[in-house]
């Protein structure tokens, strides 16, 4: 008995790790909009890329949860311990990067779970890369064939890999249909209400927002993100923003720019909204509405709303 309750101590540290492993998946998974924008931020790979990368991102950090809980040992090599220290070099390397850089904000290495600033999430890489060590010299491995080896950690990385698509497929993988948008209501709004800096004719874009709205905060961050990367002349850009009505009128408009702030809109061509006209031009929001003229093309959503939309404004 003695000696099993010393062979289970020995796992510990394994097991601390893959808790820690499959904690940080979770996490962002559950936030992975939030984690794709910040993959985007970065304006190295196109939106859809950073979907995709944010994804593999989860997969693999759940597929190494699995295998610590069932470490290999293929000759020298133990498997879930050295692919661990890899992945763990890689992330800090590019938290080092972001230290040099002076960044100071989260860097989603547990999604929007734990606000962990660069220094901070450099701490922890070094604490688990400490377990690891501990693990990789004192656990217990089984012993495998590198055939055999090779093939259960690929299987286990494919099946992560197809978890995490169908949980949370990237939004480019699926179909929606345009956002509602009353066209009518929507240009006898505008010949009376829009901004002179707004064009009047062409091909322009309307974003629809309410300040209370989460995803409303998503999507500004999107288009915003999308804009810093493929530019657009700012005259064809009208923000239509809905403030809460429920409170003060000094303390609305401290919460419109409390989320022009948090979503780096900037306050050039925004159009403050009433909810009940905001409703009739389009019972949703965030809506992102594309018109030539007075014609209304067609719009998206948050989660529709493509880079390749921009192209049209070009």
């Amino acid at each position: 008995m003695r000696m099993r309750l010393a062979g289970l101590y020995k796992q510990i540290p394994l097991l601390v790790c893959a808790l820690l492993f499959a904690f940080s998946s979770g996490a962002k998974a559950k936030s992975v909009a939030d984690f794709e924008m910040y993959i985007y931020s970065f304006q190295i790979l196109p939106f859809n890329m950073s979907a995709l990368l944010a994804r593999s991102v989860i997969g693999a950090e759940f597929m190494l949860a699995v295998s610590l809980l069932f470490p290999l040992k293929l000759g020298k090599v133990k498997v879930a311990e050295d692919l661990s220290l890899a992945m763990l070099a890689a992330f800090s390397i590019f938290l080092i990067v972001l230290v040099m850089n002076g960044d100071e904000g989260n860097c989603h290495c547990m999604g929007v779970v734990f606000d962990l600033n660069p220094v901070e999430s450099l701490i922890k890489n070094v604490v688990v890369a400490a377990l690891l060590l501990l693990g990789r010299k004192f656990a217990w491995h089984k012993e495998s064939s590198v055939k055999l080896g090779v093939i259960v950690t690929v299987v286990l990385f494919v099946l992560a890999q197809i978890v995490i698509f169908l949980w949370k497929p990237a939004d480019f993988m699926k179909e929606y249909k345009d956002q509602k948008v009353r066209a009518m209501v929507l240009r006898e709004y505008l010949s009376d209400n829009a901004p002179v800096s707004f064009a009047k004719d062409g091909r322009r874009m309307i974003a629809v927002y309410t300040t209370e709205c989460p995803t409303c905060k998503r999507g500004a961050k999107k288009i915003n993100a999308m804009m810093e990367k493929n530019p657009i002349d700012s005259t064809k850009f009208l923000k239509m923003i809905k403030i809460n009505e429920s409170i003060e009128s000094v303390e609305a408009l401290a919460d419109l720019d409390s989320f022009l702030v948090k979503t780096n809109t900037s306050a050039y061509n925004v159009l403050i909204v009433n909810g009940d006209t905001l409703s009739k031009i389009s019972p949703k929001a965030p809506t992102f509405i594309f018109m030539d003229g007075d014609s209304v093309l067609f719009s998206r959503g948050y989660k529709s709303l493509m880079e390749s939309d921009l192209d049209y404004l070009k």
